[in-house]
């Protein structure tokens, strides 16, 4: 039997796999298709449902069967023997497009009304267009946290170059790997609180007269005597915040710069030994472009988790230095939940993601020309 796809077995999910002789497979594909579209069916056929349940039923019908149906047919340009991946794949991916991208395509379209709190629920939204689009170029609110979100991603960038590689390199010098593993397990610990214990706790030590203040007293000699403003000084807070976020994911991202660098084949470092390379040399053309990757990766991770601070401001943040730490999603929560502006938020929230696409894309751009071989 020929192992090419035919356009007719690519019309039914499973057929392909079934004429293969993959029977479970086969068989599990066609199932899912035949149950996603009986319930397509059935709830097209029913009455309107005022609060969306139907239309969220046929959303998660839809997906499953596109999923199943994708898979089928890349299974059939595939090799033989990869149908059994795909169904592994598929539940997690059906999941985490239930979850993620039916929610962005209910925000797109919700951006395009005029929503409040009563219609989000009984519907009757008058369609707004682009106007919601259009009020952001005059909300002031908007900008501020924008501006406040680049500068503290701007900071963020700049402290947070040297730490995690730092404390990767200090960890991969390390001989005993019990030992290792034990310094990891520290390093790790401060990120799997969440913020509201993070935060109660930095506040306990960042407060007028707190632990750190009798630090600095105590390492001054007594001539630092006054508490220091460190949440009470609008341009102070903005480095506070960071550096406690820095505090929580340093080492996470050690941990990730320690896989990087034990991932680096040894032998290279042999090799450019004996051709005479010194330890900067063997930094500069072997270590930093092999790291490239991970920086790269790292970087966009920590724009988009900039980019999505919350928590910490709401938990941390207070009225003396709200409008240095006013950040979009601040805005976007209280325009929706608190102001009931939900169609005015949600255009905010695209906004800011099509940003951060940007200079994502901007980023992967600039890195993919870095040349560090030179």
């Amino acid at each position: 039997m020929t192992a090419h796809p035919t356009r007719a077995a690519l019309l039914c999910p499973g057929l392909y796999q079934y004429l293969k002789g993959e029977w479970k497979a086969g068989g599990i594909f066609f199932a899912l298709a035949a149950i996603c579209l009986t319930t397509m069916a059935f709830y097209a056929r029913a009455e309107a449902d005022p609060f969306g349940h139907q239309d969220v039923r046929l959303a998660i019908a839809a997906t499953v069967l596109f999923w199943a149906a994708l898979f089928s047919a890349l299974d059939a340009f595939q090799r033989p023997g990869r149908a059994a991946l795909y169904l592994i794949l598929l539940p997690a991916i059906v999941l985490f497009s239930i979850f993620t991208y039916l929610p962005i395509i209910w925000a797109v379209k919700l951006a395009f009304y005029d929503h409040d709190l009563q219609t989000l629920v009984y519907g009757g939204a008058p369609f707004a267009g682009l106007s919601n689009f259009a009020d952001i170029v005059h909300d002031d609110k908007f900008w501020l946290g924008l501006s406040n979100t680049m500068k503290f991603f701007i900071i963020g960038f700049l402290l947070g170059q040297f730490p995690a590689p730092a404390l990767a390199y200090l960890l991969n010098e390390v001989p005993s790997r019990r030992v290792q593993t034990f310094y990891k397990c520290i390093c790790i610990m401060p990120s799997l609180f969440s913020w509201p214990i993070i935060g109660a706790i930095w506040l306990w030590i960042l407060k007028p007269g707190g632990q750190l203040d009798v630090l600095i007293e105590i390492v001054s000699w007594g001539t630092v005597t006054e508490p220091l403003p460190w949440l009470g000084d609008p341009t102070t807070a903005r480095y506070v915040f960071v550096s406690v976020g820095l505090w929580m994911g340093t080492g996470v991202s050690a941990l990730i710069w320690l896989a990087s660098l034990a991932n680096i084949d040894p032998s290279m470092y042999e090799a450019a030994q004996i051709d005479g390379a010194d330890h900067w040399q063997k930094f500069r053309h072997l270590t930093f472009p092999l790291l490239i990757p991970t920086w790269v990766v790292l970087t966009i991770l920590a724009f988009i988790g900039m980019f999505s601070i919350f928590d910490q401001v709401i938990v941390m943040g207070n009225p003396s230095i709200r409008e240095a730490v006013f950040v979009v999603m601040i805005h976007i929560f209280e325009t929706g939940l608190r102001v009931g502006a939900v169609g005015y938020a949600a255009a905010m929230s695209l906004v800011l993601c099509l940003i951060v696409l940007i200079m994502t894309a901007f980023n992967l751009k600039v890195s993919s020309k870095m040349d560090v071989t030179g």
